[in-house]
Order: C-alpha cells, then structure tokens, then sequence
C-alpha cells in the first residue's frame, strides 16, 4: 500500500513537472515570435544601439535640408562589428542643381569657418569646412562640397555661406547655399559628443529617418540603412 501511494505521489508530481516545462517552453516560444514579428514589421528596432545620445538635450534635431531636394542620401560608416572598410564620419545630403539651402539642425554657435583642400587625393575636392558649438559636450561639423577641382569653386562656395565666426544659430536658421559644380555635390554633416564622430540617427524624429531611408546610396544587395557597422 506504501508502496503504491509513493508512485501515485511519484507520478502525480512528474506530471506537474511535465506541465510546468511545456508551459515554460510554450511562453518562450510566444515571446520569441513576438520580437521576431516586431523586428519584421519596425526597420527602426534593428538600429545598432546608440545609448551615447541618451542624455542629448534637445531630441529630436532638425533636418539640414528640404528631403524633397536630396537625390540621394550618404550613410555613416562605422568600424564596429568589422565594419565595410568604407569610414564615413556623417551624413551626406547630395543634391543635382545650384543654390540648395541647408539649416542648423540645432541651437548651436558658429566656432570657425575654413577653405579645406586635400592635395593627398588623386581627385582634389575644394570645399568650405563650418564647426559649430552645442550645448556641453555637444558640436556639429557640416562640409560645403561643391565637387569642383578648382580653387575658385571653394572661393565661391565660401560667398554662399551666410553666418559668421561667433554667430549664434537657432534651430532651423540657414547656414548656407551649395554652389553645384559637378555630380556629387553635397553637404557633410557630423554630431560629435566629446569630438567622438558617431552615427546620430536616433536624434532625428521617426518621420523624418522615414524621408531619409529611401534616399540611402547603397549597392543594389544591400538593405537601406542610415548607418553601418
């Protein structure tokens, strides 16, 4: 009798055991679908982790030109996860014709404007380089790339910048035009925390990082990103 009552208790208590993991396996497997559903339905939650503009001040930062004048959008560049080989500091806004006005995308005070011409390169690009000034650790770089060879493109991009050294600029003030010399023309725009570059799409609204995707240069195998790593 003791012995039956012990494999009934025995029994009872495997079956409880049985449950309680098919439950558990049940509610892993719910969770797991439902991430993945997520992922498939959001682009946006597949974005590398960019907690180092938690604390920046003013979300979300404007757009530095009309998305309806862009033809076409330059990502970042990262070298994390082994990268593409391919640094790119920032966010280019390429554009086809002359006079293409871009903004401040934040509150921010003119710090130095500088003719930039790299001789190292095969193909010389004059442009007009602005730093800007944000709150604490905050900067802003935009480069004036009028893809011209000669000195006087960058003389004359330099007539169409309209702020000054020690100007401070609200959030949506112009900057500047883009003089258009040749296909390529663009406006480089970098966010440095601390003069670190990073990729700073999480400080754009999520209607304006919706204009953008469908502008990004990419080959035709890859997948429409702002940023790679």
């Amino acid at each position: 009798f003791c012995y039956n009552a012990l494999m009934q208790k025995l029994l009872k208590k495997k079956k409880f055991i049985i449950i309680v993991a098919i439950t558990l396996i049940f509610i892993g497997a719910v969770l797991k679908f439902t991430v993945f559903s997520k992922k498939e339905v959001d682009p946006f939650t597949t974005i590398t982790d960019q907690t180092e503009f938690d604390d920046y001040p003013n979300k979300p930062i404007g757009l530095p030109v009309n998305p309806a004048e862009v033809i076409a959008f330059g990502p970042f560049h990262g070298n994390k996860n082994g990268g593409t080989g391919n640094f790119h500091s920032g966010f280019d806004f390429l554009v086809d014709h002359e006079g293409v006005s871009y903004y401040a995308i934040d509150d921010m005070t003119v710090e130095s404007i500088d003719l930039f011409q790299d001789f190292g390169q095969q193909t010389n690009h004059p442009q007009v380089n602005i730093m800007f000034k944000g709150e604490g650790p905050w900067s802003y770089f935009y480069a004036f790339e009028p893809f011209g060879s000669q000195q006087a493109d960058a003389d004359k991009q330099l007539t169409m910048i309209s702020v000054k050294e020690g100007q401070k600029l609200k959030k949506g003030d112009l900057v500047g035009t883009l003089h258009y010399v040749a296909d390529g023309a663009h406006v480089h725009v970098s966010v440095l925390k601390d003069d670190t570059h990073s990729c700073y799409e999480s400080l754009f609204s999520r209607e304006d990082k919706a204009k953008l995707i469908p502008l990004v240069r990419v080959t035709a195998d890859q997948e429409k990103k702002l940023c790679y790593y």
